[in-house]
């Protein structure tokens, strides 16, 4: 299964801290919608409207991440892990990112706006 997600927040604007504990933040929330809004034009309505469940979900799974920066700047590629597996399990694409096995992040190259490509396959 191939994916292209937006470019996400950094991991150190995803979550903020409330009384009641940790969060998902303004951008992250923005960024989840824009995520589902890339699955659509997709093809993958059902799965970001929550109607069904991946084809991989619930499977041990291997993730390969392309990650195309939108600008020149200098990036941790381990900061892109932890949106990249939210999306997955807020859109039923995995059930928790405890079932991936083989986890691989490679920078691509610049694209205007940035992007995410993702690799997903079973390990059978």
């Amino acid at each position: 299964m191939q994916l292209t997600l937006p470019w996400p927040p950094s991991v150190n604007h995803y979550w903020i801290r409330t009384r009641r504990g940790m969060t998902r933040s303004k951008r992250a929330k923005d960024y989840l919608h824009e995520a589902g809004v890339a699955l659509i034009l997709q093809g993958h309505q059902a799965i970001a409207c929550g109607v069904r469940q991946g084809p991989l979900y619930g499977e041990r799974l291997r993730v390969r991440v392309v990650a195309h920066p939108p600008d020149r700047r200098r990036r941790d590629l381990d900061n892109l892990g932890k949106a990249v597996c939210d999306a997955l399990e807020h859109f039923r694409l995995c059930r928790n990112d405890s079932q991936i096995d083989d986890w691989q992040i490679i920078r691509g190259e610049r694209v205007d706006g940035g992007k995410l490509v993702v690799f997903m396959e079973a390990i059978r």
